[in-house]
């Protein structure tokens, strides 16, 4: 990775470990421009649904502030419709009215 794409992505190094068997991201490793250990990103209870690979797992360490996020999804649907509002600027900067 040259300087301004590591600068541009906030990442110098990253590594992603992937399941051959169906092509999901199971783990990343992420290093800073300096390539100093920032971050790893963990996916687990991987399963399909509508047939669809989906991740129901995530978890996220920071290891410069040894900050930690999880995430757990339940109830994943991709066959109901969205109203498009959801997506305006509006709406993802203040959330959906």
């Amino acid at each position: 990775v040259d300087a301004e794409i590591a600068k541009e992505l906030g990442y110098g190094k990253v590594h992603i470990w992937i399941d051959p068997a169906n092509w999901q991201l199971l783990k990343a490793h992420y290093w800073d421009i300096k390539l100093n250990d920032l971050k790893t990103l963990k996916a687990s209870d991987i399963r399909q649904v509508d047939g669809i690979w989906t991740r129901h797992h995530l978890e996220i360490e920071n290891h410069k502030t040894g900050h930690y996020t999880e995430f757990l999804f339940s109830d994943v649907d991709y066959q109901s419709t969205i109203n498009a509002k959801v997506f305006t600027r509006q709406a993802l900067t203040r959330g959906p009215r």
